[in-house]
């Protein structure tokens, strides 16, 4: 061997020593990682104890990985307050969750049975969709909702969110360290007119328990409620701003929308606009404030019903109150009666309006993988569909507004094995109707990240082994936690549900 030659098993006394990932400064490891995924995540986690222990006690640890916001939180809680020697087991089932989903033909590894509607006006009693939660769900009974959670031990307790809910239609806003907000249209009866009855939104403060911990019902921490003076079908509330609108004109009740500032107690009657001369008059479908952006979103349809089809018109007009930074503040406390709110009236200020075509089933392309960056969701094409009125129409969809363009896409086509889901706030996909399918068979799904503009496509069998299920219908995907929401066709006296575990 030539005597000026160094092995390579000897270093040099001069050399400083080489540097390794345990080596490098908790800085510099964090540069490294900032493109991490939870995968690549927990699997640094488990090369040795100085990451294990980071995983355990660092939320920043666990805050870079680029896919985060796809892991499924405890009830109540956000990145920030969850607590953090959680966050490794959450982020190990995330990715356990989705390894198992991405599987052709995943087999369900368990079936929950959590509730059943019992007669014609129960048939569909359970709403799982509102939520962001660990198996904790909304019954509703007689139009007194509940909430109850289906898992082992925990079916026995629930919390009820009182009674005279006017729709069943719930909105929930997650506040941090267990606790949810829950904002819904009410109805009381007035103690001083009891011939009258109090039309109020209601906002829950809920406090959840510790689903680690002994079995516990979710408490009302907090009401806060606006009491109105006109009947009125539903509400769309973002603090401190509330939409309320009536629909169509029936016995003394008139379409109408009101605005109202809860903080200022400032509300506003909103004049909608007329239709052109000689042209039928129109109802209010639905209302509601957007998420994104400042706006209002009406979808309006003609009253002559000798019309056929009859024109839908979607508004998207402006908020009509200033607001400020003060008005912002979600800590708020407010309980406002008719005689706090001071109205004033005015036109509504109309930006956009577009009458929705009736597009032929063959012009609409189904949704793209990734959807155009800004397009907003006006609302889904369901049996309002302008061409197709019957109750069991072949084509569904989603409409979206993207630079100043209408954009039509197919969402479910009851001759196609593939149903395109919707995710909402609970990271549960919301499904359109679709046809009875049958035990099993494999489930095409196609799930539409409203937030990333991104599909994700699962192919799910549904197990032959379940009582009493023949015909069954999806109404949920919760890809967060791999689980597949069914209930069985109704028999004319009861409907059962399920949840399958992937």
């Amino acid at each position: 061997m030539n005597g000026d030659t160094i092995p390579h098993s000897t270093q040099h006394p001069n050399m400083e020593p080489k540097a390794t990932l345990l080596t490098l400064p908790p800085e510099i490891t964090s540069i490294i990682l900032q493109d991490a995924t939870l995968s690549d995540l927990v699997n640094v986690a488990q090369t040795c104890y100085r990451f294990y222990h980071e995983g355990k006690t660092s939320r920043e640890f666990w805050m870079q990985a680029t896919d985060i916001d796809a892991m499924a939180l405890p009830t109540g809680h956000t990145l920030k307050t969850v607590p953090v020697d959680l966050l490794y087991s959450l982020a190990a089932r995330s990715v356990s969750v989705s390894i198992a989903l991405n599987v052709e033909g995943a087999k369900p590894k368990s079936a929950l049975y959590y509730t059943h509607g019992v007669g014609i006006t129960n048939a569909r009693n359970v709403d799982i969709h509102t939520l962001p939660s660990d198996s904790w769900y909304i019954e509703h009974e007689m139009d007194r909702p509940s909430i109850r959670r289906a898992w082992p031990g925990w079916t026995h307790i629930s919390c009820d969110l009182g009674p005279g809910i006017i729709s069943h239609t719930i909105h929930a806003e997650v506040s941090g360290g267990g606790d949810l907000m829950l904002h819904m249209a009410s109805t009381s009866r007035n103690y001083k007119d009891p011939l009258h009855w109090n039309w109020m939104l209601r906002a829950l403060t809920i406090g959840f328990p510790d689903e680690r911990k002994v079995a516990a019902a979710p408490v009302i921490k907090r009401e806060q409620r606006v009491v109105l003076s006109d009947p009125f079908d539903g509400v769309s509330f973002q603090n401190p701003l509330l939409l309320v609108y009536a629909l169509g004109a029936f016995g003394n009740r008139k379409a109408s929308l009101r605005f109202l500032n809860v903080n200022t107690k400032c509300g506003v009657i909103l004049r909608t606009p007329k239709p052109d001369f000689g042209l039928p008059p129109r109802s209010i479908l639905k209302a509601s404030l957007s998420e994104r952006g400042r706006k209002i979103i009406i979808l309006t349809r003609d009253i002559d019903f000798e019309v056929y089809p009859m024109n839908q018109i979607i508004y998207i007009a402006e908020f009509p109150l200033e607001l400020s930074e003060s008005d912002m503040v979600k800590s708020q406390d407010f309980d406002i009666q008719p005689s706090d709110v001071e109205w004033t009236e005015r036109d509504l200020k109309i930006t956009h309006s577009y009458i929705i075509p009736a597009w032929s089933p063959d012009t609409i392309p189904m949704l793209p993988a990734v959807l155009p960056k800004g397009a907003m969701k006006l609302y889904s094409l369901d049996h309002e569909f302008p061409q197709e009125l019957s109750r069991d129409p072949e084509h569904f969809g989603s409409l979206y507004l993207c630079d100043d363009e209408l954009l039509a896409f197919e969402t479910h086509e009851a001759l196609r094995e593939t149903h395109i889901l919707d995710v909402s706030k609970s990271q549960v996909s919301r499904c359109q109707h679709i046809r009875l399918r049958k035990a099993g068979d494999v489930e095409a799904l196609a799930v539409l990240d409203t937030q990333t503009k991104k599909l994700a496509n699962y192919r799910l069998e549904v197990p032959t082994n379940i009582p009493d299920l023949d015909e069954y219908e999806v109404f949920g995907l919760d890809s967060s936690r791999g689980r597949l929401w069914i209930r069985s066709k109704w028999d004319g006296s009861e409907a059962k549900y399920y949840t399958l575990q992937y």
